[in-house]
């Protein structure tokens, strides 16, 4: 189905700090240990497509912006390192943005995001990365794009826009959860929001079957064609005109649940990319999250296509119900 994939996004260093419990306000609680990471959701994204795609033909490019610095530097490296091709990178004069991240015993995390050079990434740097791919299609349903809102909204805007035109497949990852403008839904192919987004664009937290559909069918009245809800340990629902789906997480030893999400969402379009049905496809970008909670760090536990497929194979009961 796709033979390109574009990500663009937010590029940030994270900072981590493990502790047994997270600290309510006023309270000082001793971490554990601390370490230092590569991150931001966009740069997540990128790197999860370029492990899966290994070897594959599909060249994954990312478009963001990274700061005048040595994590900057590194950022891009470790991109390259991955597979993702980065001319579509810029530096700004600013630093790298960065993202200081708790996590407690029971792998819950609470995450502070500083933009940085993500902050520069503007309307008008988004069209010269859309015109940039444009020209470089031969058949633009052929390419998928993955976004997400940690870049300012007006370049995400204008990136939407204007691949919208071509006919290619646009995903979008809802977060942080900021308000869109009602002309914007009925260009999105397909958004991924988790449970406290959902309930941030439409008011109802979904933690049913029923809740769930009644929170999608909101977000399809806006216009977007699919709706895939992220519940975390619990699974992901599915909805579009035709299907609707709940798949539940794999079972394993979580200890950091960072960017468990972005790794659904490049194991979704991977999956769409192979010609997977929907159920197949959720059931890979499930296997393909759990497995990236299992080690430490962003990106440090992103798995290839062929982890994937040996966790599908360990645990075959593990699929997607019809609703």
């Amino acid at each position: 189905m796709f033979d390109m994939y574009l990500v663009a996004g937010s590029i940030n260093t994270d900072y981590n700090v493990r502790l047994p419990v997270l600290p309510v306000p006023g309270e000082t609680v001793t971490g554990t240990s601390f370490s230092r990471a590569f991150g931001g959701k966009g740069a997540n994204q990128a790197v999860a497509l370029g492990r899966l795609l290994a070897g594959s033909d599909k060249p994954v490019y990312f478009a963001g912006k990274r700061g005048n610095d040595d994590d900057g530097r590194r950022a891009k490296e470790n991109l390259e390192s991955n597979g993702v091709d980065t001319r579509l990178v810029d530096t700004a004069e600013s630093h790298t943005g960065m993202a200081l991240i708790e996590i407690d015993d029971e792998a819950n995390n609470r995450i502070v995001v500083v933009p940085g050079a993500n902050g520069f990434c503007t309307p008008a740097w988004a069209g010269e990365i859309a015109e940039t791919i444009r020209a470089s299609l031969d058949d633009p349903a052929r390419l998928c794009c993955l976004l997400q809102l940690e870049i300012p909204l007006p370049a995400v805007t204008a990136i939407i826009e204007a691949l919208a035109e071509t006919g290619c497949f646009i995903m979008l990852d809802p977060a942080p959860a900021i308000p869109l403008d009602s002309g914007l839904w009925p260009l999105i192919e397909a958004v991924t929001p988790n449970q406290s987004e959902t309930r941030s664009f439409t008011g109802i937290f979904p933690d049913s079957d029923r809740t769930a559909r009644s929170a999608a069918e909101k977000l399809r009245t806006m216009g977007t064609r699919a709706v895939i809800i992220k519940a975390g340990s619990t699974g992901v629902w599915y909805f579009d005109e035709q299907d609707e789906f709940f798949c539940p997480t794999f079972r394993v030893n979580a200890r950091d649940t960072t960017a468990a999400g972005d790794v659904f969402n490049a194991a979704f379009a991977a999956g769409l990319g192979m010609d997977l049905p929907v159920a197949e496809t959720l059931r890979f970008a499930n296997a393909a999250a759990a497995i990236s909670v299992t080690g430490d760090g962003a990106q440090g536990a992103m798995p290839t296509f062929d982890t994937v497929e040996a966790l599908l194979r360990e645990d075959p009961r593990t699929v997607a119900r019809r609703l």
